[in-house]
């Protein structure tokens, strides 16, 4: 998670590099020549912004695959046909094998829900971030309809780890931390 927080500081750096150039009236990179101040904090909030949904994007990916993963450790798990999720998932992944169809993340959760009825709200909080995922892998081009007004890559890590911790017996996320501009901060 550190490149997110590496390239923040980068963009940061520049931006008031620039913008001291522009003021002392120095040497400016050739794509900056003729902005303004504030025209050149325009841009790199703009490159910001972008760089926070890739990240946000790239957090429910990784979070989707440690949950595919799992699945399909849990399908391949013959010594614990007892574990009722296991057995389920099994079956879940010859039926889609079947049909040569890959399972979707929606049946995941699904799963999960009917057998950790307990992580019900960390489930639906997961799947209200899907809205958001959809929208940024297919390009943007519609007006998604998201379950909150803003999301952010800390909020998407910190229901990812909500998830995870109700989703106990799933390995492979992070234990909590979340990198911010260089320094390590507990999250959830």
């Amino acid at each position: 998670m550190r490149w997110h927080d590496d390239v923040f500081l980068a963009l940061a750096s520049m931006e008031r590099t620039i913008g001291e150039a522009i003021s002392a009236r120095g040497d400016v990179p050739e794509a900056f020549i003729g902005m303004t101040q504030d025209e050149v904090k325009s841009h790199f909030d703009g490159a910001h912004d972008e760089l926070e949904l890739v990240t946000c994007l790239q957090r429910m990916a990784a979070a989707e695959a440690v949950l595919q993963l799992d699945f399909r450790a849990r399908a391949a798990e013959e010594s614990e046909q007892d574990d009722p999720l296991n057995a389920d998932a099994q079956v879940l992944f010859r039926a889609k094998q079947e049909k040569k169809k890959r399972t979707e993340l929606e049946e995941l959760l699904t799963l999960w829900e009917t057998h950790e009825p307990r992580g019900r709200l960390a489930i639906e909080a997961f799947r209200g971030t899907l809205h958001l995922r959809h929208w940024l892998a297919h390009g943007g081009y519609w007006k998604p309809r998201l379950a909150r007004a803003k999301y952010d890559a800390r909020l998407i890590f910190e229901i990812s780890s909500a998830l995870f911790e109700t989703l106990p017996r799933v390995k492979g996320w992070p234990d909590g931390q979340f990198y911010e501009f260089g320094r390590d901060t507990a999250s959830v």
